[in-house]
């Protein structure tokens, strides 16, 4: 029983480790280069009901690279049209939305895509896809 309870509490920390930085997002008061991102649409009834929402930053030692991040809203929208296939079935609702963070000091590249280095909150929808 107690080599199950330390099995337990091992496995219990590395999950923790792996996501304790996303579960800390990040409001930036002093934005030069607004991000934007791809979401579902629960966003905008979530805001609309004063909650607060989260894009997730990279866990699990990158297995999640963190959400995609844009500098225009016009780039979000046009990558969700060239990658449909990737935001699942037909029917499925998709928004733009406006991040609480900075392009330049908040996201990094990797493969010609920038994705959030930290959980920022969603600020506004920009526009329903």
């Amino acid at each position: 029983m107690k080599k199950l309870l330390l099995v337990f509490v091992a496995i219990s920390m590395v999950i923790y480790l792996g996501v304790k930085d996303v579960l800390n997002p990040y409001f930036r008061e002093d934005i030069q280069h607004t991000v934007y991102t791809i979401g579902d649409s629960a966003y905008q009834r979530s805001l609309s009901e004063d909650k607060r929402v989260v894009k997730f930053g990279p866990a699990f030692w990158g297995l999640y690279p963190g959400g995609l991040a844009f500098p225009t809203s016009e780039k979000a929208e046009a990558y969700y049209l060239q990658n449909r296939e990737q935001f699942g079935a037909v029917g499925s609702r998709w928004v733009v939305a406006e991040l609480s963070g900075d392009l330049e000091l908040d996201t990094y590249a990797e493969e010609h895509q920038r994705y959030l280095n930290k959980s920022l909150f969603v600020t506004r929808i920009v526009k329903s896809l």
